[in-house]
């Protein structure tokens, strides 16, 4: 058995019966929370969310080194009428985002609504983090003796913060040779 299966079956078992869903991949294994999929009603306003957090996992056997990629998608979209400045508007509206690299992550959310019978009450309650299924997938991983490296996301990303930095500095040293 290859240590991606080892790390597989270890992480199936750990998240059994959670939140989580843990599945095998083109590259690797992925380990998903559907942090939020709501659809609520609120007065002449309808409006739905969802929110998915996945870690890519990729195993390098030879190395014996792993990657985690944080891949964070969010879409909500709204239909109905907006009485934005008392003028009654049709709205439909749809906003997408993804954010993929290392992302730590902290959100929670408490939203209530009227729904269509005219009910008030909850229709969201929920707190996540990011750091609580990626400590999970570090500890099994480091128990299977696989060393965590940076993946190729992340590392584009410091390169690009390193180049941004390097900029910034020599531009103010030109500034500060001009006006000496």
């Amino acid at each position: 058995m290859s240590t991606l299966e080892d790390l597989h079956r270890l992480l199936v078992h750990d998240f059994t019966d959670s939140v989580y869903v843990v599945e095998r991949s083109d590259t690797g294994i992925d380990v998903t929370i559907n942090i939020v999929d709501v659809e609520y009603y609120a007065v002449l306003y309808k409006k739905g969310v969802k929110k998915l957090f996945t870690h890519h996992v990729e195993v390098d056997e030879t190395a014996q080194t792993y990657t985690i990629t944080d891949d964070e998608y969010s879409v909500s979209w709204k239909a109905g009428v907006d009485l934005g400045g008392g003028v009654p508007q049709i709205v439909l509206a749809r906003v997408a985002s993804r954010q993929l690299g290392t992302v730590k992550k902290f959100e929670t959310r408490k939203t209530y609504a009227f729904d269509e019978d005219g009910e008030f009450g909850k229709v969201e309650d929920w707190t996540f983090s990011s750091e609580e299924s990626r400590r999970v997938v570090q500890q099994r991983a480091e128990e299977l003796g696989l060393k965590q490296k940076m993946g190729a996301i992340t590392t584009l990303g410091v390169a690009f913060a390193i180049g941004g930095l390097v900029i910034a500095v020599v531009v103010l040293i030109v500034v500060f040779l001009v006006l000496r």
